[in-house]
């Protein structure tokens, strides 16, 4: 393998910035007339550009730009053409026949109860009053419990 290259593979391959493992899978496939690579997954029953002939048919001509792939999903689900909803949003967004999307709405967090700060000791009601040099508030253990008799 390194027989036709002027140095090391790994040297060149440090050079050239490449790891090895890629550096092999290139240099294999250009020894044979393999296809070029497609999308992983089934193949659907048609193929994209029959399937997007079919979503411009289905999508009246509106006065606004692009609609939603959602409705047009359904609709081609009306019409008895079966494929999967994301793949109506990749060609769609491809050809560029969505809806821009700014009358959407954002969904915004709820507002908050509380400023998520420790509560500050207040001086007056419902304080604990603490007798000075005792350890406990008055009338309790160190456990919390009242005292007995």
């Amino acid at each position: 393998m390194s027989e036709q290259l002027p140095a090391p593979l790994q040297v060149v391959c440090r050079v050239a910035g490449v790891s090895r493992s890629a550096a092999c899978e290139r240099r294999r496939r250009r020894g044979t007339s393999e296809s070029p690579r497609r999308r992983p997954g089934p193949v659907g029953a048609m193929s994209d550009p029959e399937l997007l002939a079919q979503i411009r048919d289905v999508s009246p001509p509106a006065p606004f730009v692009g609609e939603g792939h959602r409705k047009v999903w359904a609709r081609l689900a009306r019409r008895g053409v079966c494929t999967s909803r994301k793949r109506v949003l990749r060609l769609t967004r491809e050809a560029g026949l969505l809806a821009d999307g700014e009358g959407q709405k954002t969904r915004q967090a709820p507002p908050r109860r509380h400023d998520h700060r420790a509560a500050k000791p207040c001086a007056g009601e419902g304080a604990l009053s603490l007798a000075a040099g005792q350890g406990t508030p008055q009338g309790l253990t160190g456990t919390g419990r009242p005292q007995a008799g």
